[in-house]
């Protein structure tokens, strides 16, 4: 609607498209709610196509589809695939700020410049090319601990719809790893020929699944034997190979949603030694819920060290909730590491809480002697409010800080000063003591001013 209203478009000439996978799925109703809505926004007369592999409305898209457009949306496809890939296997190991995402920019634009053609020779130079940079990227030789990304695939794919998950993962230290694309829609063809063999379906449609599988194994061809090659990256399974092994923790008849792809790459990822998972489950989605969830403790049986959380993204879990599961999750998956190793891991020492006025309070990793500034940067900043006259950005932080960064407000009324609060332990009895000692330039009294102690107040005090 935004866009139709914009007088970018000749609405006498502009349709409006949405895909949907059909079946019991929630965006097989959006195509009616998208009708009604932009019936009464006054666009009576813009048509709204479905665009559906398995056909939920005959509006003669499928006659108008050209060999040349499926040839470069499988290309696009693979190119979207492998330059993820690339992109989150060095990103959080690069000397230069900043040089990974140059190099993928760089890609990005001369993969779009080939699409234009669409020619097979260019398509598969430009991915033996990809990989041999990125292969040869300059990286510290520092270990992380990986974390695999599967969910629906809205949620799954777009930053927008997970709070930019992996920014967050790389933020907190670790290395973000997720499945291919293609997965998807080779996974419906794999759906296609079950149904045939074992509920309903003609052999045409079985005849047509398996093409779509060999389409798309053709065109992955020189990128799986290049990433098999290379020094940093794994090539994914074949889609029916992938089937076959999650055969042992559900039937492939779960073909709801994402159905039994999700537990499939769940144990892809573990297989291929990604032991930390996080299932991404979105607003309304419930068979994704069920077969995320639902597959969860049986993959922790099979799979001792499986360190898998769920986390759903819909409007009843906060951000800061959804951030310190995550959390959570990473510090078993560093403590897994270094028991592992039998050493510390580099830049995950030390643990500080910090709250009050920045974007993302909660608990953060920290190398060994982090000052308060680095603390701050952490947790994704001040927040506009926040007043840092009385705190010693300079000063150090250790183990089990909490840092206060109070507001504007706050510090005009005398309630807070803000700081750092020193939790001392007593060798004798184990019990811990707060102290403003560490930061001179934060005097405050924490118990006696505005904050209080919710477990042992009444209701008076409360």
């Amino acid at each position: 609607i935004h866009a139709l209203k914009s007088g970018k478009y000749d609405l006498n000439n502009t349709s409006v498209a949405i895909t949907q996978t059909g079946g019991g799925c929630r965006a097989t109703n959006y195509i009616g709610f998208l009708r009604k809505a932009l019936y009464e926004a006054g666009f009576k007369d813009i048509p709204v196509i479905s665009i559906s592999a398995n056909g939920i409305e005959d509006n003669g898209l499928k006659e108008n589809i050209s060999f040349s457009l499926i040839n470069r949306a499988i290309m696009g496809t693979v190119y979207g695939d492998l330059l993820m890939k690339v992109l989150y296997r060095v990103r959080p190991y690069e000397k230069g700020k900043g040089s990974a995402n140059q190099l993928y920019d760089k890609w990005v634009e001369i993969c779009k410049d080939s699409l234009k053609d669409g020619k097979f020779s260019t398509f598969n130079k430009n991915i033996k090319n990809i990989i041999k940079e990125f292969d040869n990227f300059e990286i510290n030789d520092i270990k992380k601990p990986r974390v695999g990304l599967v969910g629906e695939i809205l949620v799954k794919f777009h930053p927008t719809a997970n709070n930019n998950v992996v920014d967050v993962v790389e933020r907190e230290g670790a290395e973000a790893v997720m499945p291919e694309l293609i997965n998807f829609f080779t996974a419906w063809s794999v759906n296609t020929v079950f149904k045939s063999d074992y509920l309903e379906g003609s052999k045409k449609s079985k005849m047509t699944a398996k093409l779509v599988i060999s389409l798309a194994n053709f065109y992955q061809k020189t990128y799986v034997k290049e990433l098999k090659n290379s020094k940093r990256f794994r090539p994914p399974k074949d889609i029916r190979e992938l089937a076959k092994e999650t055969e042992k923790v559900v039937s492939i008849g779960n073909q709801t949603g994402e159905g039994w792809l999700l537990t499939g790459e769940m144990i892809e990822l573990i297989e291929s030694g990604v032991e930390n998972v996080i299932c991404m489950q979105p607003f309304g989605c419930l068979p994704n819920h069920i077969i995320g969830k639902g597959s969860i403790k049986e993959l922790k049986r099979i799979y001792k060290n499986a360190n898998i959380i769920p986390i759903d993204y819909d409007p009843s879990a906060s951000e800061v909730n959804q951030i310190n599961r995550i959390k959570l999750m990473l510090s078993k998956a560093f403590k897994n590491m270094k028991n592992e190793n039998n050493e510390e891991i580099a830049d995950v020492i030390m643990y500080v809480d910090v709250s009050g006025a920045v974007c993302l309070p909660g608990v953060y990793m920290l190398p060994e002697g982090s000052r308060v500034f680095e603390a701050i940067e952490k947790a994704g900043g001040l927040a506009n409010n926040a007043e840092t006259a009385n705190i010693n950005l300079a000063s150090k932080l250790i183990d089990g800080d909490k840092l206060y960064i109070p507001t504007e407000t706050e510090v005009k009324t005398g309630v807070q000063s803000g700081g750092i609060i020193t939790e001392k332990i007593s060798a004798s009895n184990g019990k811990g003591s707060s102290s403003q000692g560490k930061n001179t330039s934060a005097q405050n009294d924490f118990s006696g001013k505005g904050i209080i102690n919710i477990n042992t107040a009444d209701a008076d005090l409360l």
